[in-house]
């Protein structure tokens, strides 16, 4: 079997670490005699001359192979940075840490913890707890460790033990307990490492999801200290048969502690006690830590003030999830409900969005594992009226489908589409359109849906399934499949039922002319010249933005003549024009009205380089007028070619398009001659 890097042996013979008894490190810290060695560096008791202190020494194994040997290295420097970050009195002291490429040599000095180690009073010892109140003393013990852990747990990041054994437990000579090894600890970082620190555990005391290789948190210490507190009162070893325990010798040894060790011994995870704090409230009175300040002299103290802020004001408790400083409050609560949440709202960082708000993962984790609640919803009955006919490939208009939260807490819903043969309904989440939907609901909150629907022809009816925690609620729908489009904020059955005055009426033709729908539906109202006359369009480069307002302009001009006037621009299709910075180029665009009615004409552009001279020409009917627009790049534009956006206003019409120009250094010639010419 390989050695545990973390296993310390005594020999008399070390294995090669660069340095033996009597050298002297760092200047300051004389070696003085072995005491012991790991699979992966070498201990040993040192005298601090500069304060006459006896420390500890841990020096990195000079005879692994290059790899074995980085990874001693990384796991030195990773507890060094450790150590330098905590401060407790059952936790050892960083002195000094040090990696000399040179020499080969790294090492750190600690605070060594003289004592007895608690190995001594297992069932290998003959200093054996057997006294009556032997259950009381390790009750004691317990409640030491349960601080310390507790402190570590509470760090932020925290910090699991992760090896957590009586042999690496000491006992001082005035009683008090400390750890003296934190090489196989752990740090639930927000962002963890790409390589992950090797996960050591000694089988017996380590528990399931340790051995597992699954992921761990706090309440793997707290089953080691478990192990330990079983291992104490019953004397029996637990590395013979890993997880497997002795209740009716618990019990016999210690019956008001069974149902503790119970609780911390419990194989699942999510079935064990949630934090040590929680798990030492009940071998103990345990005070209240301080309470949580979220700003504007609101404090949290109890699960009754978390729901009632993340209610009342829940963007005052924001900074606080974000910064961990309500994980850190969670881990000291003695409250199951509160240390519970701790895990909770961990679970929910894990399965967020990315980007998502802290908050909505705060309320993700408020959820109670049953929110059944009484769910409203608005409307009861959704009438979503006409909708496109299925081939066409387009969807309705969307139509709001709101969910209100009745609950002091928050509730997930989700929210699926029957399916049905004659029509088909989607739910738009994210700018996507989903047959399901999930969310969360704040406390007296809501979350509106939009739904779209297809359908073919005739009238169809389904239903909504909305699930809440064990509420289901059914929402049904009634819709009719017709041979018409949505335009605007109404769905129209013809062209000449088109109301222009509603807003977006161009974007919603132009997205129909994009996707083809438009001919498709013209020529299913007898349309037969319009629908001809949009395929010719769409072949010949009808898709650019300004191909397809004209064609716009042409269909709805039989409508309104004045507000979508029938033009025609000749020279938008320009090759890129060539312009010398410091010079003035006129360009005209020739603009044709072939419509019965005259129109007015602006250009209107917010770019530098260009100057629109004239505004508000009028174009007679049947009739073509020139339309001037100088370019001036200033003398010492950048060269290159630009693309120069301007548009056309004309009645209710906005032509895009560009101008192509290439600006050109303006060489010295140039300049000569243009002061011989006095211009």
């Amino acid at each position: 079997m390989a050695d545990n890097p973390h296993q310390t042996h005594r020999l008399a013979t070390p294995p090669a670490c660069g340095v033996q008894p009597g050298d002297l490190l760092g200047q300051r810290f004389q070696l003085i005699n072995l005491l012991g060695w790991g699979g992966q560096a070498v201990v040993f008791r040192a005298l601090d001359q500069s304060t006459g202190e006896r420390i500890a020494v841990k020096v990195v194994r000079t005879d692994l192979p290059a790899p074995a040997y980085q990874d001693a290295l990384g796991v030195l420097r990773w507890e060094a940075r450790l150590l330098q970050r905590i401060q407790h009195p059952a936790l050892p002291r960083l002195i000094r840490f040090e990696h000399d490429p040179a020499s080969g040599r790294t090492w750190l000095a600690r605070e060594v913890i003289e004592g007895v180690p608690l190995a001594e009073w297992t069932s290998q010892s003959t200093h054996r707890l057997a006294s009556p109140h032997s259950s009381d003393v390790v009750r004691d013990w317990a409640i030491q460790i349960s601080q310390m852990l507790r402190y570590l747990h509470s760090l932020n990041p925290p910090v699991i033990c992760g090896d957590l054994k009586p042999a690496n437990l000491i006992r001082r000579t005035d009683g008090t307990l400390a750890l003296i090894d934190l090489g196989a600890a752990q740090t639930l970082t927000l962002h963890p490492p790409q390589q992950a620190r090797p996960r050591f555990g000694t089988p017996g005391y380590a528990p399931p999801e340790q051995l597992g290789g699954r992921e761990m948190d706090e309440r793997a210490d707290l089953f080691s200290l478990g192990v330990v507190c079983y291992e104490l009162l019953t004397g029996i070893d637990p590395t013979f048969a890993p997880l497997q325990f002795d209740w009716l010798a618990l019990t016999a040894a210690a019956p008001a502690l069974a149902d503790a060790m119970r609780w911390a011994l419990h194989p699942d995870p999510e079935q064990r006690a949630p934090t040590v704090a929680a798990w030492l409230a009940t071998i103990t009175d345990v005070d209240p830590p301080e309470p949580l300040s979220v700003g504007f002299g609101v404090q949290l103290r109890s699960y009754t003030d978390l729901t009632k802020t993340a209610r009342q004001h829940p963007r005052l408790i924001e900074t606080s999830i974000e910064q961990r400083t309500l994980d850190a409050w969670l881990a000291q609560q003695p409250d199951p409900q509160l240390a519970l949440l701790l895990h909770r709202l961990r679970a929910a960082r894990r399965t967020a969005k990315p980007q998502q708000r802290a908050l909505d993962t705060f309320y993700a984790a408020l959820v109670p594992l049953n929110n059944a609640v009484a769910l409203r919803v608005i409307p009861e009955q959704l009438e979503l009226g006409a909708v496109p006919l299925r081939h066409w490939r387009i969807w309705s208009k969307p139509r709001q489908l709101t969910l209100l939260n009745p609950a002091p807490h928050p509730i997930r819903y989700e929210v699926v589409c029957v399916p049905n043969r004659s029509s088909d309904l989607r739910l738009i989440q994210e700018d996507k359109r989903r047959r399901s939907a999930t969310g969360i609901i704040p406390p007296g909150g809501s979350a509106v849906l939009a739904v779209v629907a297809t359908a073919t022809k005739g009238q169809h009816q389904g239903t909504l399934q909305i699930t809440s925690g064990g509420q289901q609620v059914q929402v049904g729908y009634t819709l009719e499949g017709v041979a018409g489009v949505p335009v605007g904020q109404q769905f129209v059955r013809s062209l000449d039922a088109i109301s222009l005055a509603q807003p977006g009426v161009l974007a919603d033709l132009e997205a129909l002319i994009e996707r083809g729908v438009l001919a498709r539906w013209l020529r299913a109202q007898g349309n037969k010249q319009q629908a001809a006359m949009v395929e010719r369009a769409s072949r010949s480069g009808g898709q650019l933005p300004l191909q397809r307002c004209l064609l716009i302009a042409t269909l709805l001009h039989p409508l309104s003549p004045q507000r979508y006037p029938r033009l025609v621009l000749h020279g938008a299709e320009q090759r890129r024009l060539d312009v010398i910075a410091g010079e003035r180029v006129r360009f005209i665009y020739e603009i044709e009205n072939t419509g019965e009615y005259a129109c007015s004409v602006s250009f209107v552009s917010d770019n530098p380089l260009l100057q629109i001279e004239q505004t508000g020409l009028v174009v007679p009917p049947m009739s073509v007028i020139e339309y001037p627009v100088v370019i001036i790049p200033p003398p010492h534009h950048p060269p290159g070619p630009y693309d120069l956006s301007l548009e056309l206003w004309s009645g209710d019409l906005v032509l895009p398009f560009t101008l192509p120009v290439r600006v050109l250094a303006r060489h010295w010639w140039q300049r000569w001659a243009r002061w011989l010419l006095g211009e």
